[in-house]
């Protein structure tokens, strides 16, 4: 199965994270890390769809964006 995640934005957001908490500790991330990664992601779309109502044609979250023409 070909990967949900861009690995390469997935290791730089983690390091830069990590850099943040722990400056110079970090500077490589697991397979493991991503397979996680990967599995959680995946978990968390499938509910998303599966929770997600039957109208429409457009899976989205449901919130409206507010018009800025309104202000």
């Amino acid at each position: 199965m070909q990967s949900v995640i861009n690995k390469a934005a997935c290791r730089n957001y983690l390091l830069a994270r990590a850099e943040m908490k722990w400056p110079g500790k970090f500077t490589r991330v697991g397979k493991d890390t991503f397979e996680h990664l990967e599995t959680q992601l995946m978990l968390l779309m499938d509910n998303f769809v599966f929770s997600h109502p039957t109208l429409g044609k457009t899976l989205s979250t449901g919130v409206k964006k507010k018009s800025e023409d309104c202000a």
